[in-house]
């Protein structure tokens, strides 16, 4: 069976942690902080928010560490898996 597929929207709690594996992979983490928001009585308000780790790899981080900052908004679609040591 395939992995799940997910994507959501939110904020970078913190800038991006980049790694590098024992194989010389590179890699980026990215901790997301996502808010459910109602339209309740004509406005906007939050409601809980769940705090997301995210892993990105090869250009996709390099890239990212350069563009991408604490606060920035951010959308991330990709297969849900358990997070894992970046050293595997």
């Amino acid at each position: 069976m395939a992995l799940p597929v997910i994507s959501f929207t939110g904020n970078l709690t913190q800038d991006i942690e980049v790694f590098v594996t024992k194989n010389g992979k590179t890699g980026g983490k990215l901790k997301i902080a996502c808010n459910d928001r109602k339209f309740v009585n004509n406005q906007w308000v939050d409601g809980d928010t769940i705090f997301l780790t995210a892993i990105i790899w090869g250009t996709t981080a390099e890239n990212s560490v350069v563009t991408l900052e604490k606060g920035d908004t951010v959308t991330i679609t990709g297969k849900l898996t358990q997070l894992r040591s970046p050293e595997n």
